[in-house]
């Protein structure tokens, strides 16, 4: 079956992460495939940034799709660098795109899901005019301890509903402030609070994004708002969309598409899972068995709408008076 979907996926490097001899790249084509087995037959756009470790010479040799080398934009810090050349790619394919769904797909991600999700991700977009982005993101064990508080911000609804068909999904909460107090489930250690914050970083003692504070025995995480709307990775949306919010703000990175994102859109979830992310890198200390066993048992997890989501939260809101490139990284 041919669906009316670009697929995107970027790469740089794809050979580290390795799960059984296996890199990301290999690990994200094999379970692709596998689940959608029509993928061959799609509209297949592969962006590689120069990769020098293999992962393009794995590209090329994949016999289905367009494959394109672009040179990586050079910019600092590291996060920027990597956030504005994922964007960059992922502008070009939406840009030179004529399908009405686009689906972006990164590196390191494992499909679990037979392929029924992909109509089922197209018919809450036909049957809903108010939603523009479908995500299908799986949460982990590991995801809990390598950004805590996240699986919990990012599985925020305002409502469930379902499709004529009926599949059934989430409406994606949207609230005004800028961050949220959520709670992780966790009882840090001394020793594993940050000074600063950053990316997966847990400082104490301060109000910027991604600082924690007791409250109720545990400890809660200050997480940034808009990105339960728009996150870079695993979701199904209408490119018309995307192209919209490209022409207005020409955003730089993912940060600045997700702000864009919330201000004109909705976003919904499907109630079943289809993937987890496995390029666990902020504060993850599991070796490769923990990893490849987290891929083995992921079609057997609880769904994350099931296992953390709330309908209308009421996570305490707040909003930072702070520079807008020094609100937040990625969290």
């Amino acid at each position: 079956m041919k669906y009316p979907i670009t697929v995107h996926l970027g790469n740089y490097n794809g050979m580290r992460d390795k799960i059984n001899g296996k890199g990301r790249i290999q690990t994200t084509m094999e379970s692709f495939i596998n689940c959608v087995p029509s993928l061959p037959n799609m509209d297949v756009r592969f962006m590689d940034n120069g990769s020098l470790d293999g992962s393009w010479e794995y590209i090329q040799s994949i016999p289905f799709g367009i494959k394109e080398s672009i040179p990586q934009i050079k910019i600092e810090p590291r996060w920027l660098l990597i956030t504005a050349n994922n964007m960059a790619n992922m502008k070009k394919s939406i840009e030179t795109s004529d399908m009405p769904y686009f689906w972006n797909v990164e590196n390191d991600t494992y499909f679990f899901r037979g392929e029924e999700f992909v109509n089922e991700a197209i018919e809450v977009l036909e049957a809903n005019p108010d939603i523009n982005l479908v995500h299908m993101r799986r949460f982990t064990r590991i995801d809990e301890y390598d950004l805590p508080g996240v699986p919990k911000n990012l599985n925020r609804f305002s409502e469930r509903r379902k499709t004529p068909s009926g599949v059934s999904f989430y409406v994606m909460e949207k609230r005004p402030e800028y961050a949220l107090w959520i709670p992780t489930g966790i009882r840090f250690e001394k020793e594993q609070f940050d000074v600063e914050a950053g990316y997966g970083k847990c400082p104490k003692g301060v109000v910027q994004i991604g600082a924690v504070r007791e409250k109720d025995g545990e400890f809660e995480r200050l997480l940034t708002e808009h990105w339960n709307s728009y996150t870079s990775n695993g979701w199904i949306a209408r490119r018309e969309a995307l192209k919209f919010l490209i022409d207005v703000y020409n955003p730089l990175g993912e940060m600045q598409m997700s702000r864009a994102f919330k201000k004109h859109f909705k976003a919904a979830k499907l109630a079943e899972d289809v993937f987890i992310e496995f390029g666990w890198k902020a504060r993850d200390t599991s070796n490769e068995e923990e990893r490849r066993k987290t891929l083995e048992d992921a079609v057997n997890e609880e769904d994350s709408a099931e296992k953390y989501g709330v309908i209308n939260s009421s996570y305490e809101g707040v909003n930072l008076k702070m520079p807008e490139d020094k609100l937040d990284v990625y969290s």
